[in-house]
């Protein structure tokens, strides 16, 4: 559950997307949710154990569809995935108005010639796992993602 008192942010989410010989990262805006720092951490028989710095709770939407335990959380047209590098899900906190250009068929270029920029320029961050949080009313169900 999201408390009243606390902090809503606005976060930005791409998707990787193929149409043909043709991709690009579509990006979505979800807005009320909370990106709290974690600054706890666990000691293990390996030594230190730091946990990921951000957790993002996402609250449930209408544009919720359904998830794959552990790995997707799908809304319309969205989907926070742990992935792969290209095939994964990058998330901004904020508003980014970045929008990646959508590579043109007949040309060679790689997705690393699109995602260095971006990553260099923005720090995106990725989902490293997901917890679905759905007790009691609809109304404080949420999902926690790692990144």
């Amino acid at each position: 559950m999201i408390h009243r008192d606390v902090a809503k942010e606005t976060v930005t989410i791409y998707n990787y997307f193929k149409v043909g010989n043709s991709f690009t990262y579509r990006k979505t805006v979800l807005k009320d949710c909370v990106w709290k720092f974690d600054e706890s951490a666990q000691n293990t028989d390996r030594g230190l154990k730091i946990p990921s710095p951000v957790k993002l709770i996402i609250p449930y939407s209408y544009e919720y569809i359904g998830s794959r335990p552990g790995c997707d959380y799908l809304g319309v047209g969205w989907t926070i995935s742990i992935m792969p590098e290209i095939a994964g899900t990058y998330i901004l906190q904020g508003k980014v108005d970045y929008n990646f250009p959508m590579t043109p068929p007949d040309k060679n270029i790689m997705v690393s010639d699109i995602i260095i920029p971006f990553e260099k320029t923005y720090n995106p961050r990725r989902a490293l796992s997901l917890l679905e949080n759905f007790m009691g009313s609809r109304w404080t169900w949420t999902v926690e993602v790692d990144c």
